[in-house]
């Protein structure tokens, strides 16, 4: 489960030994049957040219910030970079993007990185709840996550056994 594109998504699915792969913060999902990946969107894709636009209003406003650098891999979100190859930007200034964001109408999660946008209702605990219902015999009682940031939040809420890295002690909430 994680906020990184499509395309790194279909990497891992195709390279890793995992059944699948969630992605885009809860919009898709890689699937592997043998040696064939399947995607299915959980999320709808913003309109062409939704998200170039939002980029574009919001760099307008925080200039120093840029749009990440996995940009060209996603299907379903914005994501733009305030402490991978930019900064590290302070979290307050993540914190006044994501309120950016809203104003826009998406809706916005911070992560240890970047902070992501989309026009959507999902996030990861949605998301891993479809999956789960529709490919695994689990459910959120069987689960143990693993996250570093405010984005793994739905996910902590729901696990039965929620663990986060050092780095989470940066995030006050």
């Amino acid at each position: 489960v994680t906020g990184r594109p499509a395309g790194w998504c279909d990497m891992v699915a195709r390279t890793w030994p995992v059944d699948g792969v969630l992605g885009e913060n809860g919009a898709l999902f890689y699937r592997r049957n043998g040696r064939t990946v399947q995607r299915q969107d959980l999320g709808t894709p913003p309109a062409p040219g939704r998200m170039e636009a939002l980029a574009e209003s919001l760099l307008a406003q925080f200039p120093n910030l840029k749009v990440a650098s996995d940009q060209f891999c996603r299907r379903f979100d914005l994501a733009i970079d305030f402490a991978e190859e930019v900064g590290p930007f302070p979290l307050r200034q993540a914190e006044d993007l994501a309120a950016a964001f809203e104003a826009e109408g998406a809706k916005a999660k911070v992560s240890s990185i970047h902070v992501n946008g989309w026009f959507g209702s999902w996030d990861k605990a949605s998301g891993l709840q479809q999956v789960l219902r529709g490919h695994f015999d689990l459910d959120t009682h069987q689960l143990a996550y693993v996250g570093d940031s405010p984005n793994d939040g739905p996910l902590f809420a729901i696990a039965a056994l929620s663990v986060g890295v050092a780095n989470i002690s940066e995030f006050p909430n």
